[in-house]
């Protein structure tokens, strides 16, 4: 049993919240054996992909960024953001787009 605060998997639920309370949202999670995206969203038709992470840095940057882009790459999508809990920035790679968002900006979306 841990005491400690697990911050990132609350946000992950948040997350996961925001989706679920979209009507005809399809949520699935992506995961090729190599690499994992948290969230992809409708694949079929639009797909969104979604990566959920309380902090980027030097730890993590890297999985965060190659998993999602595993999974653009997969259902052939241009965009993907990564939902953080309070940092914000682009990053673009091989011509495909990442937004990293704050949760409260992403949250407050459409």
């Amino acid at each position: 049993m841990s005491f400690s605060k697990n911050l990132g998997a609350l946000l992950e639920n948040i997350v996961f919240i925001h989706f679920r309370r979209r009507q005809n949202s399809e949520i699935y999670c992506f995961n090729d054996g190599n690499n994992e995206c948290d969230f992809v969203i409708n694949p079929n038709s639009a797909p969104i992909c979604v990566q959920v992470c309380f902090e980027m840095n030097a730890d993590n940057k890297h999985r965060e960024i190659d998993g999602l882009f595993a999974a653009m790459n997969f259902f052939k999508t241009d965009n993907g953001a990564i939902v953080t809990l309070k940092q914000k920035d682009i990053v673009i790679k091989d011509g495909k787009k990442i937004a990293i968002i704050p949760a409260n900006d992403f949250l407050l979306s459409r």
